[in-house]
């Protein structure tokens, strides 16, 4: 036998090898359109988040808004203890300017005793 024909591949190996080139061009379009499917949910969780975010602020500024002109003080802390509103009344109240308290301690302004 000729060395060429060491190199050639039998029909088995043929028929082998086109199948194998099937299952990869099948599972490579499988995953091609699952990415794909992906990207579009991707696209619309992020749409959802920028419209969330939205409203969220728009409901953060209103609400600031109405508690800063109640006529009472208010004061809110976060589930770390620290000061997250504090309004004009609370001002007055306290003596303390918000800018001096917010983002602080409630601890550190207003010690327990």
């Amino acid at each position: 036998m000729a060395e060429s024909d060491h190199n050639k591949l039998s029909n088995d190996e043929v028929v082998d090898l086109v199948k194998l080139f099937d299952t990869f061009s099948e599972a490579s379009s499988t995953y091609t359109q699952s990415y794909r499917i992906l990207e579009q949910r991707i696209t619309q969780l992020s749409v959802q988040l920028r419209d969330q975010t939205r409203l969220l602020h728009h409901t953060e500024g209103f609400l600031s808004s109405v508690l800063g002109r109640v006529p009472v003080g208010i004061l809110v802390i976060d589930m770390d203890g620290k000061i997250i509103l504090f309004n004009s009344q609370a001002e007055q109240i306290t003596g303390y300017h918000s800018d001096e308290v917010y983002g602080r301690l409630y601890s550190e302004n207003f010690p327990i005793q």
